[in-house]
């Protein structure tokens, strides 16, 4: 999650099985395709028993645009969905928005005037509407560093994005996410551990 390049937009919010694997890299089967060098993004182990979609409301909306690019296809909408989300898009006109009506795709990234999914749709824009389910969010996030970098991560429930803080420029600061293409080589070959619980369904 958090991949920003044409191949990691792709595999955010994938599960994989990883085929082989050493301290500082692993691999796993895709039919995804493009470039993803430098690609800063985040990995979650998947060993544990993950809690089905379906706990929270349905949010709906108007698609007031549509556009594909190298297997991504960018939403134009108001939403609050996050990445992971399970969507529908009903359109009734040509185009991309007739290729990918009534599928069920996931989000790969959000904000709040657009979301991407997964696609490989092709054509003129189109408009429609959405539906979705958030992927369970946990009422609690700890996360800490395995190595002791020092480093102070925090999880925001209302992106589904993991941050990396750091004290601002004067001391009085309050803590300030880094932005992703700035993650020292400290974060980048740091372990994050977390402990998350959810609400029992």
């Amino acid at each position: 999650m958090g991949n920003t390049s044409a191949l990691g937009l792709l595999l955010n919010g994938v599960t994989v099985t990883v085929v082989t694997a050493s301290s500082t890299q692993f691999t796993f089967l895709s039919s995804a395709t493009g470039t993803g060098t430098s690609e800063v993004g985040l990995a979650v182990s998947g060993y544990a028993v993950q809690p089905l979609q379906g706990g929270n409301g349905a949010i709906t909306g108007s698609v007031t645009a549509l556009s594909a690019s190298g297997g991504v296809v960018t939403v134009t909408a108001a939403n609050t969905l996050l990445p992971g989300a399970q969507v529908v898009i009903t359109s009734a006109t040509s185009g991309i928005g007739a290729t990918i009506s009534g599928q069920t795709l996931t989000v790969l990234n959000s904000t709040s005037t657009a979301f991407t999914v997964k696609s490989s749709a092709t054509g003129a824009t189109g408009t429609g509407t959405f539906s979705g389910v958030n992927p369970p969010q946990p009422f609690s996030v700890k996360l800490w560093s395995e190595l002791a970098s020092g480093y102070i991560y925090q999880y925001s429930r209302t992106t589904g994005v993991l941050f990396v803080m750091v004290q601002g420029a004067a001391a009085a600061d309050p803590l300030a996410p880094l932005a992703a293409a700035a993650y020292p080589s400290g974060v980048l070959s740091d372990v994050i551990r977390y402990e998350a619980k959810f609400q029992k369904a």
